[in-house]
C-alpha cells in the first residue's frame, strides 16, 4: 500500500514565524497495487506463518483421529469375536452330510455299458519310412574318436616261440641250481599249465591301453546317412573297423608335449600277424565277445604266470568280467570264425606241423586250398553302447613314463570298392579314399613303467630288545628278461635301508614243473625303504593293514600293504615250502638223446632245463 502525501519542506533561512506550511497537492487516498514483487515480499515476510499454521492443523487432526480410535465398536470386542468363533467352530463340528443326496456312481457298470469293442482289422495303419519323398543321397558320416583312455603298465613272463629267445653265452657267473619237483598242492595253487610244445618263457614289459568306442552313436550316425538313402545295404552299411593307430610320447621333466614328434604305429593285420608269430599260443580273454569288434582288439599274449585280468579290459566293463579268469582253460587253438591275425585268433604252437584250419585274416577258409576257398561274409556285431579298444605297447623301458593317443581307422562305406554310382553320393569326392580316420583322441594320463622288480609287503616285525626299530619283511620278484625267469626272495629291512643284499632265491619253472633254488642269490634293486606303518586298530572293523613306502633311484614312490599283496605272499610261501623240502632221490642214469630228435636240439633243451 502506498500513500501519496506531500508536505512542504521548511527552509532554514526562512523565519519560522513567517513560514507558510505546504499543503498537500492532492487529497489523501488509499491505493492498492498487486504486483509480483509485492506478493514475493509478502510471502517472504509472512510465508512461514502460513506453513506453521498448516502443520499445526494437520497435527491436531492426527491427534483427534488417534483419540477417536481408542474405542472399538460394540460388535468388535475380544469377547464378542471369541464368542462368534466358538459358535462357528461348533457349527462345523456338528455339521452332517446327507450321503443319500449324493450317491457315488457305479463307474464300473458305466464303463461296461459304454465300451465299444474295436476291430483291429477295420483299421489300416500305414508305416511311414520316409520313402514317400523319394530316397536321399548318401552323405559322409562322422567317424567318432576313442574315449576315456585308461593305461596301466606291467611286466611278466611270456611263452614265446623257441627262435625268439636269444642264446646267452655262459660265463663264470652261471651257477648250478637246486631243483625240487612240483607237489600236487603247489600245482593246484599256482594254476600253472604246461607250456605248448617248443615254447620257451621270456620276460616282457608292457603298457596296456584300453579305451571305449561309442558304437551305438556310430551306428546312429551311419543310419542317418544311409538308412533311407540310395544304395542302402544292411550287410554293408555298418561300421567296419580295420585297425587302430597309436602314437606315444615319453614324459620328461624338461620337455613339452609335442605330439607331432610322437612315435606312431598302426595295430593292423600285419602288425598283429608279426606279433603273434613270436608267441606260442595266446592267453584267455576275459572280455565278453559282445564288446569285441575285429580291428579294435589286440589279442592277449600267453602269460606263463598269472592272468590278464588287470590289463585286459576297461573299467566300463568291470561288472561283465568274471571274478577269476584263471579258472578258465587256456585256449591254444584258433576258435571258429577267428583268424590268426584277427583279435582273438592265434597261431597254434601245440603242433607246428599241422596245417592251419578255420578262416584266416582275410576271411578265407584255410582247411583246403586258399585259392579255391570262398570268402566268408562279415556279420554285424551285436549293438552295444560301447565297444572295447585294447592295444599293448611292448616297446617300453623300466622307470620311464609315457602318454598315448588313439585314432580309429574305418572302411569307407562310400568307397570305390562298393561300386556305387556317383549320383548316389551327396559329394562324389568322398569315394576317393578306401579308409576313413577319426580325430585323435584326447591324450591319456601318464603311465610309469615299473622297474624289473616286484615288491610285496609280507609283514612287519615289531621292535624287540635287540632291535628297537620295527623291521619290514619284503618279498622281491626279479624279472629276468632273457632267461625268462622271475626268482623271488625275502628280505628284512629297517627304515632308510636299500633293498639290496644276499638272500636265497627260488622260482617255479612251469616248463620243467620244478622249483629252482639259488641258495646264494643276490638281490640288487634301485628301491629304498622310506617308511613303514604298523597295523592300526579301527573302531568299525578289522585293523588296517601294514604299509611299506619305497622310493626308487628316480624319486618315484611305491606303496605296498599286506592286504593287497596277500595272494602273492601266499604264493611265495607255497614255493618256499617246496624249496625247503628234501630233494627226491633219483638213481643216476645216463641221458641219451631220443632217436627221432636232433642231437643239437636235445643238448640245447638239456642245457635250458638246468
Amino acid at each position: 500500500m502506498k500513500f501519496s502525501l506531500k508536505f512542504r519542506r521548511k527552509n532554514k533561512a526562512e523565519d519560522p514565524e513567517n513560514a507558510v506550511e505546504e499543503t498537500a497537492a492532492t487529497p489523501a487516498r488509499k491505493e492498492k497495487k498487486f504486483s509480483g514483487a509485492a506478493v514475493k515480499r509478502w510471502l517472504f515476510l509472512h510465508g512461514e506463518k502460513v506453513a506453521t499454521g498448516v502443520v499445526v492443523a494437520l497435527l491436531a487432526l492426527m491427534v483427534y483421529t488417534a483419540i477417536g480410535k481408542l474405542e472399538l465398536d460394540s460388535n468388535q470386542t475380544p469377547d464378542d469375536l471369541k464368542s462368534r468363533a466358538s459358535q462357528i467352530r461348533e457349527k462345523i463340528d456338528n455339521a452332517t452330510f446327507p450321503a443319500d443326496s449324493f450317491p457315488v456312481p457305479d463307474f464300473s457298470r458305466q464303463v461296461k455299458q459304454n465300451s465299444v469293442k474295436l476291430a483291429a482289422e477295420s483299421y489300416q495303419i500305414r508305416n511311414f519310412t520316409g520313402d514317400e519323398q523319394g530316397p536321399c543321397r548318401r552323405c559322409d558320416p562322422e567317424i567318432l574318436p576313442p574315449q576315456q583312455l585308461e593305461i596301466k603298465a606291467g611286466h611278466g613272463l611270456f611263452f614265446v616261440a623257441k627262435n625268439q629267445v636269444e642264446e646267452e653265452e655262459s660265463d663264470e657267473s652261471d651257477k648250478q641250481l637246486d631243483a625240487r619237483e612240483f607237489t600236487p598242492e603247489l600245482t593246484s595253487q599256482l594254476g600253472a599249465t604246461a607250456p605248448p610244445e617248443g615254447a620257451q618263457s621270456m620276460g616282457k614289459r608292457w603298457i596296456a591301453v584300453n579305451a571305449l568306442v561309442p558304437y551305438q552313436q556310430q551306428v546312429d550316425a551311419y543310419d542317418s546317412c544311409f538308412l533311407r538313402c540310395l544304395g542302402y545295404d544292411r550287410q554293408e552299411d555298418w561300421p567296419k573297423y580295420t585297425h587302430v593307430n597309436v602314437r606315444r610320447i615319453e614324459m620328461t621333466p624338461d620337455a613339452e608335449e609335442d605330439w607331432d614328434e610322437a612315435k606312431q604305429w598302426s595295430v593292423d593285420e600285419n602288425y598283429l600277424a608279426r606279433l603273434q608269430d613270436t608267441w606260442a599260443g595266446r592267453g584267455n580273454d576275459p572280455v565278453p565277445q559282445k564288446y569285441q569288434v575285429a580291428g579294435l582288439i589286440q589279442p592277449l599274449g600267453p602269460l606263463a604266470d598269472g592272468t590278464w585280468s588287470g590289463w585286459a579290459s576297461h573299467s566300463q566293463f568291470a561288472e561283465s568280467l568274471p571274478d577269476d579268469d584263471s579258472t578258465q582253460p587256456r585256449s591254444d587253438t584258433t576258435p571258429a570264425g577267428m583268424g590268426p591275425a584277427w583279435p582273438g585268433g592265434s597261431r597254434p604252437a601245440v603242433d607246428p606241423t599241422r596245417p592251419p584250419s578255420g578262416p584266416n585274416s582275410m576271411g578265407m577258409d584255410t582247411a583246403g586250398t586258399p585259392d579255391t576257398a570262398e570268402a566268408a561274409p562279415a556279420t554285424r556285431p551285436p549293438l552295444t553302447k560301447f565297444k572295447l579298444i585294447r592295444v599293448f605297447d611292448f616297446d617300453v623301458e623300466p622307470g620311464k613314463s609315457y602318454r598315448y593317443q588313439l585314432q580309429i581307422v574305418i572302411k569307407n562305406p562310400n568307397g570305390k570298392s562298393r561300386g556305387l554310382p556317383a549320383f548316389y553320393l551327396d559329394n562324389p569326392e568322398i569315394k576317393d579314399e578306401e579308409l576313413r580316420e577319426s580325430e585323435w583322441s584326447q591324450s591319456s594320463g601318464p603311465a610309469w613303467v615299473p622297474l624289473d622288480a616286484n615288491l610285496y609287503a609280507a609283514g612287519i616285525v615289531p621292535p624287540t630288545e635287540d632291535s628297537p626299530e620295527p623291521a619290514a619283511e619284503v618279498i622281491v620278484e626279479i624279472l629276468e628278461i632273457a632267461k625268462g625267469t622271475q626268482p623271488a626272495g625275502k628280505m628284512r629291512l629297517h627304515r632308510g635301508e636299500p633293498l639290496q643284499g644276499e638272500a636265497p632265491l627260488q622260482y617255479a619253472d612251469v616248463q620243467s614243473q620244478k622249483v629252482m633254488i639259488d641258495k646264494q642269490g643276490k638281490i640288487d634293486t634301485e628301491y629304498t625303504l622310506l617308511d613303514l606303518r604298523l597295523p592300526q586298530p579301527t573302531s568299525v572293523g578289522p585293523q588296517s593293514p601294514a604299509e611299506l613306502l619305497f622310493m626308487d633311484d628316480r624319486g618315484n614312490l611305491v606303496l605296498r600293504n599286506t592286504v593287497d599283496n596277500a595272494s602273492r605272499v601266499e604264493r611265495f610261501k607255497a614255493i618256499e615250502k617246496v624249496a625247503s623240502s628234501q630233494p627226491t632221490k633219483v638213481p643216476d642214469t645216463p641221458e641219451t638223446p631220443p632217436a627221432d630228435r636232433d642231437i643239437d636240439e636235445w643238448e640245447d633243451k638239456k642245457k635250458r632245463r638246468r
